[in-house]
């Protein structure tokens, strides 16, 4: 398992910390603090990512970021749901708890044609989108206890689509 508490806290702390900085702001100031926080990854030449501001990263990502001078983008945002997201689960294909949380799914057996769920390893609740770089099968029970929660994100690795996810942002805010 790749639970990483500090790495967690890291980013609930980066998130926190960027929302508060645009409290009480313009849309367009808003829009200036994002960038300002996108740009100074770039100059400190950790865009593409490493893992050390994994967490700002994916902070600045979250949903609420995805607006610019106030209006919505999401829609316009190319990294979106991808028909393959949820194509190829069929009633055979297996729980994958064990690459999640290291032990196998112990309700593998009782499942008898029920099909896995596509859970999205980044939360979509938290910006992860709907493609298959950031997909994993999940019996119902482990899908709905790990729920939003980040504590099961593998921190060891940073994912492939946050660049792209990043640059469309940036793109789109400026």
């Amino acid at each position: 398992m790749d639970c990483r508490p500090d790495l967690a806290f890291a980013y609930c702390h980066s998130l926190l910390t960027l929302k508060s900085s645009m409290q009480n702001r313009t849309p367009a100031e808003q829009d200036g603090i994002w960038l300002d926080e996108h740009n100074s990854l770039h100059k400190r030449h950790l865009l593409p990512v490493d893992l050390e501001v994994l967490p700002q990263a994916l902070a600045l990502i979250h949903p609420c970021f995805r607006q610019r001078r106030g209006t919505s983008f999401s829609q316009s945002l190319p990294i979106g749901a991808d028909g393959d997201f949820y194509g190829g689960i069929n009633d055979a294909s297996p729980c994958e708890w064990a690459k999640v949380e290291g032990v196998p799914c112990t309700f593998e057996p009782f499942r008898r044609s029920t099909r896995c769920h596509a859970d999205h390893v980044w939360p979509a609740t938290l910006g992860g989108p709907s493609i298959r770089e950031n997909r994993q099968l999940l019996c119902a029970y482990h899908n709905l206890t790990k729920g939003s929660s980040i504590t099961h994100f593998a921190w060891t690795r940073v994912p492939s689509w946050l660049i792209t996810v990043l640059s469309d942002m940036a793109n789109l805010k400026s």
